[in-house]
């Protein structure tokens, strides 16, 4: 413990020496290492900071909770649809009185509607390489049955070396007696979220990094893709609008 700070001291001595003398190179080449290490601690930090503003947003906008579904089925002014859903939730739910995706709770908003059967995904990543076939799945059934209408929440685990494959989970899944997941594409419905971001009434520096964010949002791999559903037809999206209104204090949804 008290060689430490010495070793990190001649450590640090040392890259002083080679940054003082690589210093006077600065205009004769020098700069280029340094302003592409500025581009990529700025990319970086962009984007940590957007996809932590949109995490917050989630957090404390007021949706629904899971027991509202079992009270639209029974509602006649709402059109219950004889198909499966699997909702893509960014949290596992364990019981009723969590709250519904924002994106879900949008859906069933606007279309008036809701499903018969609703399966709730959630993708969760361990630290260990590889996860082991009787490990990689988490069920829960909250209401219901296969017959009456069911609710059922899903957590699929994959180690850091795999890959997720959410196709491949609900065809294993459709095998679970607790689930209703037909193999037919045209009878499910697969939905996922994504964002819209504004920056009205944001100060200028705000706008830049809203910008900024927008830009690599823009070309960021298609959360399609990155759960392996990118051929699969019963894909649908919801797009949710996030005004950051005063970037520092909260974000509101127009």
């Amino acid at each position: 413990r008290y060689v430490i700070g010495p070793v990190c001291a001649v450590l640090i001595g040392v890259d002083l020496l080679f940054f003082t003398a690589n210093m006077l190179k600065f205009f004769d080449g020098g700069y280029v290492p340094i302003v592409s290490a500025a581009g990529v601690l700025t990319v970086m930090y962009i984007w940590r900071w957007g996809r932590a503003m949109i995490a917050r947003y989630y957090e404390c906008r007021p949706t629904a909770e899971v027991e509202l579904l079992p009270m639209l089925k029974a509602d006649a002014r709402v059109h219950l649809l004889d198909k499966s859903i699997v909702v893509m939730s960014p949290h596992f739910i364990t019981k009723m009185s969590d709250k519904l995706p924002v994106y879900f709770h949008d859906l069933i908003k606007h279309w008036e509607s809701t499903f018969k059967h609703v399966v709730f995904l959630t993708v969760a990543h361990r630290k260990r390489p590889y996860i082991r076939g009787d490990e990689r799945y988490q069920v829960v059934s909250l209401e219901g049955s296969p017959s009456q209408g069911s609710i059922v929440s899903v957590q699929v685990s994959y180690g850091y070396m795999e890959k997720p494959a959410v196709r491949q989970a609900l065809l294993d899944l459709s095998r679970h007696p607790a689930l209703t997941l037909p193999d037919n594409p045209m009878q499910r419905l697969i939905l996922i979220g994504r964002e819209r971001i504004l920056a009205n009434g944001a100060g200028w520096f705000d706008r830049i990094r809203v910008s900024l964010f927008r830009v690599l949002l823009r070309n960021a791999k298609p959360a399609t893709d990155y759960f392996g559903l990118d051929e699969d037809s019963g894909v649908t999206s919801v797009e949710t609008n996030i005004e950051f209104v005063r970037v520092r204090d909260a974000i509101a949804s127009p």
